[in-house]
């Protein structure tokens, strides 16, 4: 049967529209066939962005469920994403990520390796010498130690403006297509040693690889994802007064006359979105407004 002349120009368009857009493969490796409900509502949001003619990309949300290891998972994404040539970015968001409003700013750029912040937890545990280490907090860019061989966790930009690192985690890790297109396979492997540890995880091994490839990544903490984890209250409580004590340990080093200062450059001016502003003493009176009354 043929087409009809309508069929073939309601294709003509569609392929027009196609053509504007970019296409974009969000990957969820999804472990354990569990996805928490805020990514789910984000993903839902992306149909109504994909049919809209003035977005400029075009979405497919690959969730492959219960593949175990995580490099088997993230392994199958990649292959999935590569299988087809219209796809030019591949998006790895985690299961048990929360995207921000801003989350698709990430996309704003044609870095490599562009990542959007976010906070890992790391529980208390012993070091290998025996002694007791608090849990504590980090942000997903790490710079790599040639001499170490090993991966440290950058602090955040005190003035949030993007940077390169050495690596990151992949929870929120947009990959261009000659990237993983030039890397030779499997791109995403997790280093063992003999006795089955873990010696780098699989997004910081493949970070590292592609740095090696000339491929640094872009770091937005603009871009702030939520990482949703059952933990501790206990731990939450410790964690709490190890920060505190980190603080006062590091304010104890300044001159007594610039302690304070330096807690009101750190604290005084923190402020989170949608917090109500603190109250400011007025000189004049509450409304400039100098006629009132008589209105109809």
């Amino acid at each position: 049967m043929t087409e009809t002349p309508k069929t073939l120009a309601e294709e003509a368009e569609v392929n027009e529209i196609l053509r504007k857009k970019t296409g974009v493969m969000i990957a969820i490796p999804n472990l354990g066939s569990k996805i928490v409900t805020p990514l789910m509502m984000w993903i839902q949001s992306l149909d109504f962005k994909t049919i809209d003619a003035e977005c400029p990309y075009f979405f497919k949300v690959f969730m492959p469920n219960d593949l175990h290891p995580i490099e088997w998972a993230r392994n199958q994404c990649v292959r999935a994403f590569l299988a087809d040539p219209y796809w030019k970015k591949l998006w790895f968001v985690d299961a048990d990520m929360n995207p921000p409003f801003n989350a698709l700013d990430l996309l704003d750029f044609d870095a490599p390796l562009v990542s959007g912040m976010t906070y890992i937890w790391s529980g208390e545990k012993f070091s290998d010498d025996g002694f007791y280490v608090p849990p504590f907090m980090k942000i997903n860019a790490f710079d790599y130690r040639p001499d170490h061989d090993d991966f440290r966790s950058r602090l955040p930009s005190a003035d949030g403006k993007t940077f390169e690192c050495d690596a990151s985690g992949a929870a929120c890790l947009v990959i261009r297509r000659d990237v993983l297109e030039t890397m030779p396979e499997p791109w995403f492997r997790s280093p063992r040693d003999p006795y089955g540890a873990t010696l780098r995880g699989e997004d910081l091994d493949f970070g590292l690889r592609a740095m090696k490839h000339g491929h640094k990544t872009l770091y937005v903490p603009r871009v702030q994802f939520g990482h949703l984890k059952e933990a501790d209250l206990k731990q939450i409580c410790t964690y709490g007064i190890a920060t505190g004590r980190s603080m006062l340990q590091a304010l104890d080093k300044l001159p007594p006359e610039q302690v304070v200062g330096r807690i009101k450059e750190v604290l005084d001016k923190m402020n989170f979105p949608g917090e109500r502003p603190a109250e400011v003493e007025r000189a004049g009176p509450k409304t400039l407004e100098v006629i009132q009354g008589g209105r109809r």
